[in-house]
């Protein structure tokens, strides 16, 4: 009976789909890609490429995988760089710092782990006992992710953008007593200024490209650039919440064999629901670590 019900509500659900969907098909968009010519298409793909792989023979102390933890901490950031200030929408990214981030640092406490933490500055203008919490626990990284999660491709503007990215750094350098060496752009998404700007700034590393499923290095125009790439991934979301809003579980395992598995969980934390993915990720630290001894 209850299977019965469950299909008449999907039925019903894509019945009343169908109409928006056909709308969907029928509007026209551009694709100014179909006037390009061979020469005009590489050149559009040429000023960030994969270039060769970085990845090591072997793993520091004898290991067989390396693993990054790392977390995306937003909070309210991006939506208040769009103007938003209805209070019970900013109350979802609160929940990121009141109940997610004590959660996540349980479990890197429970492991002894480190872990890589993306943070927009306003999150720590927002929230100055969140740098306390870090400073008990040095083992971990903070790295640049803007100034206020900032749509780069919006800004379109180099003299802005840079602006913003100095001001990030010059912030989170006060903050921890040392200068971020990693980055990660706001929604994962380069301007045609990000990558120049980033070297300029001299950071060691990016995530946020996802060319490959281990690191590499930079290509800018057919040029090396120095500049080391560790993947942001191919995603596979878990998503917590029901509504999709919650944390998102990237599992990534190279098929080499050395590889390079990389679990990326984005501190979306906005619902009590969105527990699963900090205990999906706890059984990931688990599998990997009786992989790496057997």
């Amino acid at each position: 009976m209850k299977r019965k019900s469950l299909r008449t509500i999907l039925l019903a659900f894509m019945f009343s789909m169908l109409p928006m969907l056909l709308e969907a098909q029928q509007e026209k968009r551009p694709q100014p890609g179909t006037k390009l010519t061979d020469e005009q298409i590489k050149q559009w793909v040429a000023p960030m490429r994969a270039g060769r792989k970085l990845t090591p023979k072997s793993w520091p102390n004898g290991a067989k995988v390396a693993v990054c933890l790392s977390w995306d901490m937003d909070n309210e950031t991006f939506e208040i760089a769009a103007g938003h200030s209805a209070p019970v929408l900013l109350s979802q990214g609160e929940y990121g710092f009141t109940e997610g981030l004590p959660r996540i640092m349980a479990l890197y406490d429970k492991y002894n782990i480190p872990g890589s933490f993306y943070i927009p500055a306003v999150t720590g203008v927002l929230y100055p006992a969140m740098i306390q919490e870090f400073k008990r626990r040095p083992r971990h990284e903070i790295g640049i992710h803007g100034w206020i999660h900032e749509r780069l491709t919006d800004l379109d503007d180099q003299a802005e953008e840079e602006r913003l990215l100095n001001k990030a750094i010059e912030f989170w350098t006060n903050g921890m007593g040392q200068k971020p060496v990693g980055y990660r752009a706001p929604s994962w998404a380069f301007s045609k200024y990000t990558l120049d700007l980033i070297r300029k700034a001299g950071f060691q590393y990016d995530s946020s490209a996802m060319a490959m499923d281990e690191p590499y290095e930079l290509l800018s125009n057919g040029r090396p650039t120095g500049m080391v790439e560790l993947p942001g991934g191919h995603n596979v979301h878990v998503n917590a919440a029901p509504d999709g809003i919650g944390t998102s579980l990237t599992n990534r395992v190279s098929r080499q064999a050395d590889c390079l598995h990389e679990i990326q969980t984005r501190c979306l934390v906005r619902n009590r629901s969105a527990d699963c993915g900090l205990r999906a990720a706890e059984l990931e630290v688990r599998r990997i670590r009786r992989r790496g001894s057997a």
